[in-house]
């Protein structure tokens, strides 16, 4: 592992791991032997469960929508205010929709489930599903990542309460997730930043660093997945710039990167079929059966 990390350092990209063996069931078990090892002490139980976040393109740091640039893109950015603001005041015509429009945190969720670009970022409790999210376009020519992620650690660091990360301080059952929807606390006014206009800004209080939140889950798909979400406040870059090698969250390992070559991807994709690590496991609608039916029954000649 030293090794590997050492090699990333000397070319100034974040530390990672690769997973290791030839065939998928090797590639299956690394992974996970990975997963148990980093997380070994982080006594795990109660709200201290490790999150993760699967990506097909590794090189991408963990950022939020509304703050990332697409290659494809002519450089640019999204208009937050305007997203929020047009997205909540024309949403009730096409469906349904939170009833009370101070409702903040909904209205955001919402917008995250369908599409919308917000400064939310997705993790899952499931490493299994993690691992499908890395893996389940062929396609790409990139090398997938998993990111691992403690959220009460986070927390104590954005929070500013524990930024050295004592660790018997972070493997307390003490709460460290600041509700939505109270005024004041820092996730509530994380989440005003995505419906203030820049001019109001002066009157909000949010976080610097992302914060770990709890969610009000909308769709039967964010249940199946195990949905979690972070929320950035201030700073718009994304994880792997926040929390580098030189950070706490890093260096006491609660911050982790595991890296799947290219080649691995249909090994390791076909191995989570056998084990039910589907699409219609991981999206429960009529197009995720869909999707798996059609890759089932297609024989190669």
């Amino acid at each position: 592992m030293d090794k590997v990390m050492d090699k990333a350092e000397k070319r100034n990209e974040f530390p990672c791991e690769y997973l290791e063996g030839t065939a998928g069931e090797e590639l299956l078990q690394s992974y996970i032997e990975k997963v148990i090892r980093d997380s070994r002490l982080w006594d795990c139980r109660g709200i201290n469960v490790p999150w993760f976040r699967g990506q097909t393109d590794g090189r991408q740091s963990p950022v939020p929508a509304v703050f990332r640039r697409f290659n494809t893109r002519e450089e640019g950015r999204y208009d937050e205010y305007w997203l929020s603001a047009i997205f909540r005041n024309r949403a009730p015509a096409f469906g349904e929709t939170p009833e009370n429009r101070d409702d903040l945190d909904k209205w955001l969720f919402l917008m995250q489930h369908v599409g919308i670009p917000t400064r939310l970022l997705d993790w899952t409790e499931s490493a299994l599903a993690a691992l499908f999210f890395a893996v389940n376009n062929l396609e790409k020519a990139t090398n997938p990542a998993i990111w691992m992620l403690n959220p009460v650690a986070l927390n104590h660091v954005s929070l500013g309460f524990n930024e050295g990360l004592q660790e018997e301080a972070v493997k307390s059952d003490t709460d460290c997730y600041p509700n939505t929807w109270s005024k004041g606390s820092k996730s509530y006014e994380n989440i005003r930043l995505a419906f203030l206009h820049p001019a109001e800004r002066n009157n909000c209080r949010p976080s610097h660093k992302p914060l770990a939140i709890q969610l009000t889950y909308c769709h039967p798909r964010m249940s199946v997945q195990k949905g979690c979400f972070t929320i950035h406040g201030l700073r718009e870059e994304g994880f792997e710039e926040i929390f580098g090698p030189d950070s706490a969250l890093f260096q006491k390992k609660f911050f982790r990167k595991y890296v799947i070559r290219r080649q691995d991807v249909p090994k390791i994709y076909e191995k989570l079929k056998t084990f039910g690590i589907t699409h219609s496991a991981i999206y429960p609608d009529i197009y995720g059966l869909a999707k798996e039916l059609k890759e089932r029954f297609w024989y190669p000649r």
